[in-house]
Formats: C-alpha cells, sequence, structure tokens
C-alpha cells in the first residue's frame, strides 16, 4: 500500500506543480496592489530557485563526465555496430541542436507579445542580463579551459562541459579496473547533487506558487501568452525532428520513405500516449522487424539506443534556453547559440538514468547558462513541461528507430557485433580433442 501511495504522488507531482502555478498566477492578478505581498512570495520563490542553482556545476560536472565514460565504453563492447549507432546518435543530436537555433530564433521574432510585457518578464525574471557576447573567434577560444578551476569559479559552464567530456572520454579509453577510481566518486558526487536536486523539487509546489504569484502580479496575462506560444513552439519543432529522423532512415538506413512510416506510426502512437520510450521499445521492436532488421541487430542497437539517445534533449534545452533569454530581454547572438549546441548535445547524453523531475532542470539549465538568460523563470517552464512531453517523446522513438535502421544497414547479412567468432571460438574450445 505504501509503495502505491509513493507511485501516485510521483506520477500526480507534475499536474501539482502546475496546479500550483495556476493558483499562484491567479492569486498575483488579484495582489497586483499589495506590493508587501509580492514582494514577500517573490523573495520566497527566489530562495527555493536559488536552492535549485546551487547544484548546476557540480551536478552537470558529474553528469557529464560519467556519461561521455559510460557512453564510450558501451560503443567499444557493442562493436562496429555500436558505433557505427553513435555516429548516427552523434548526427542526429548534431542536426536537433542546429534546427533548434535555425527554427527558434525566428519563431521567437514573430511573437505576439509587445516589448512592454517583455520588460515586465524580465523585471519578473529578477536578474540582469549579462554582459554582450564576445566575438566568435574569442569566443572559440574561450570555449577552451585554460585554468578550469577558474572556470568553474566564474560559472563559465561551457569551458566546463567541454573539459568534463573530455574526461569522461579518456576514461571510457582506459581499463574499467583504473578508470573506476576516479569514475566512483564521481558518481557518488552526481547521485549527492541529484538527492540534494529531488529534495528541492519536492517543494516544488510552494516555490512555483511564489514565482506564479510574482509572474501573475508583474507580468499579468503576456506569461500565459508567452507560455502557450513556447508550447507551440515545441510542437513544430517534435514535428521537425520526426521528418529529420524520417528522412535520415530513408536516405542513410537502407529502407524505404513509405515503409519506414508505416512502421513508425504505431510505436509513435504507443509513445504519445506513455510518454516513455522504454514503455514503447516492444513496439519498436516491432517495427524494426517489419523494415527487415535482423532480431540479432535489433535487439543489440535499440535497446541502446533508447537507454543513451533522446533527440528532444539538444532541440529543447534550446528552445527553453532561448525562450529564457527572449523574455528577458538578454540578447543571444549566433556564436552564443553554436557554441550552446554542442553543450545540449553532452547535456542530453548526461541526464540518461537521471529522474524524471530532475531532467529538464539539469538538461536546459546549462544551456541556458551558455547562451546568457537568466534562470528565474526556468521552474516555470519544468512545470509547463508535461504538456508538450508526449510531442517529443512521439519524437525520440522515431529518432530510435532511425539510428537502428542506420546501424543496421552496414550489416545486412553480416555479423556486426561479433556473435559468429565468439560462438566459432566457443564451440572450438567445447570440442572434444581426437
Amino acid at each position: 500500500m505504501k509503495s502505491k501511495g509513493a507511485k501516485l504522488t510521483a506520477r500526480s507531482r507534475p499536474q501539482l506543480v502546475l496546479l500550483a502555478l495556476a493558483i499562484g498566477f491567479f492569486s498575483g492578478l488579484v495582489l497586483q496592489g499589495n506590493a508587501v505581498l509580492v514582494q514577500g512570495a517573490n523573495a520566497i520563490g527566489g530562495i527555493w530557485l536559488d536552492l535549485l542553482r546551487m547544484t548546476i556545476l557540480p551536478l552537470v560536472f558529474a553528469l557529464v563526465t560519467t556519461g561521455v565514460a559510460d557512453l564510450w565504453s558501451r560503443g567499444a563492447e557493442a562493436g562496429a555496430l555500436g558505433w557505427r549507432l553513435g555516429v548516427a546518435i552523434v548526427a542526429l543530436l548534431t542536426l536537433a541542436g542546429a534546427s533548434a537555433g535555425l527554427i527558434v530564433p525566428p519563431l521567437l521574432a514573430l511573437s505576439p507579445i509587445d516589448a512592454r510585457a517583455i520588460g515586465a518578464l524580465a523585471h519578473a525574471s529578477g536578474e540582469a542580463a549579462p554582459a554582450t557576447p564576445v566575438g566568435a573567434l574569442a569566443g572559440l577560444r574561450g570555449m577552451i579551459p585554460a585554468n578550469i578551476v577558474a572556470a568553474a569559479a566564474a560559472g563559465a559552464i561551457v569551458p566546463l562541459v567541454i573539459f568534463a567530456a573530455a574526461l569522461g572520454a579518456a576514461l571510457g579509453a582506459m581499463e574499467p579496473a583504473r578508470a573506476g577510481g576516479l569514475l566512483a566518486p564521481l558518481r557518488t558526487l552526481a547521485e549527492a547533487m541529484i538527492l540534494i536536486v529531488g529534495a528541492v523539487l519536492r517543494l516544488a509546489p510552494l516555490g512555483v506558487l511564489m514565482l506564479g504569484i510574482n509572474l501573475g502580479a508583474t507580468v499579468g496575462w503576456a506569461a500565459v501568452v508567452a507560455l502557450g506560444y513556447f508550447l507551440a513552439i515545441s510542437l513544430i519543432l517534435s514535428l521537425v525532428l520526426i521528418t529529420l529522423s524520417t528522412l535520415f532512415a530513408a536516405t542513410l538506413g537502407g529502407v524505404g520513405l513509405v515503409a519506414f512510416v508505416r512502421a513508425a506510426l504505431p510505436p509513435q502512437l504507443i509513445a504519445a500516449g506513455t510518454q516513455s520510450s522504454l514503455a514503447t521499445l516492444p513496439t519498436t521492436l516491432a517495427a524494426a522487424r517489419q523494415l527487415g532488421i535482423s532480431e540479432r541487430d535489433a535487439t543489440v542497437a535499440l535497446p541502446l539506443a533508447v537507454s543513451v539517445f533522446k533527440i528532444t534533449g539538444p532541440s529543447h534545452g534550446i528552445s527553453v534556453g532561448l525562450a529564457l533569454a527572449w523574455l528577458s530581454g538578454t540578447p543571444v547572438d549566433a556564436v552564443q547559440i553554436a557554441m550552446a549546441v554542442p553543450v545540449a548535445m553532452l547535456a542530453s547524453l548526461a541526464i540518461l538514468g537521471v529522474p524524471g523531475q530532475v531532467t529538464m532542470y539539469a538538461a536546459s539549465g546549462p544551456v541556458a547558462v551558455a547562451l546568457g538568460a537568466p534562470l528565474g523563470m526556468l521552474p516555470v517552464f519544468i512545470a509547463v513541461d508535461p504538456l508538450s512531453d508526449m510531442f517529443r517523446t512521439a519524437s525520440n522513438v522515431t529518432a530510435h528507430l532511425a539510428v537502428t535502421c542506420f546501424a543496421a544497414a552496414g550489416f545486412r547479412g553480416a555479423d556486426p557485433i561479433g556473435t559468429k567468432a565468439i560462438d566459432q571460438r566457443d564451440g572450438a574450445a567445447a570440442a572434444p580433442h581426437p
């Protein structure tokens, strides 16, 4: 009975946070003339938000390092099929991040929200806009962490993520026994940060309620329009990613366009209903068999893709970061977006296995910091995130099927993971000597 109640509480928490946002917003509309109460709510919400902010750097560093190390070692274990799968994953993650960087800014520029509302939203974020970004060459050089301690102290997320990725790749290439000496404490650090974030997020209904009061009192109905517009952008991005994955499979995956669309439809519908890539895995495996992928290749590639790959990670992180910058009036140039794409890609890999409540915070927070956007509105985006999750899950399972097609395309009738050689070796070892 206790377990059932715990599951119910965890399942209903996103709806509770969304309800708290709505109650806070309407309360803020009523309390617009009461400056003392609004300021008090803003202070309480700000304290809760600062508790979240304090975990960003250690959480991201530990997750990226261990995530890249695990991905590197798992790709090696999966053999040639795993490496082809890795190439496809990196390609689609790059396309996803670049697509968001190209599509979202023009869509935000077409927003129906006027400049005065943007100014009010900037005030509601509670943070001043950062300094003007540097040029392309200086920005490129600034990505390299000449002094990682200084970069961490300054809160520079891009150099920190690059160093963490390099460290993770090096550890993944080492012998597990030697790499474990450093990976074990980093995993412990990540688990500790996740526990802290989880504890803070248990107070999310209260924190979001306070932020909602401030939002309703200072911004009003423009905030609802802004969030609705962002959800529309999320839907557009999901459709773009489904299209990109379909074209990727049709051009490089060795399957026909119509055949892929037909095979992908059942997993897409199941994914939209369950909002879980893992729950959709049996249907996705059936779709892979329908496309002519061997049972052996599908049962290796698809579970690996589901466990390490979310095509919506970079695009969602970039779109949230750009929306936060836009709502706060923070200028973002093309160089910053280009620098944020690899951060979004690595963040999407780092959040694998992270509890659901922490996922969006861990994925979007570093990207927003890389773009120079204030984080004051991030909890509000987290609150409305479940409304667009069904479309993103459908995009993810489409991409899982697409990268599996590509990974298996070079091995029709071949032995990509070396199972035949292993069987022959084991058979020879087991055969009696003459």
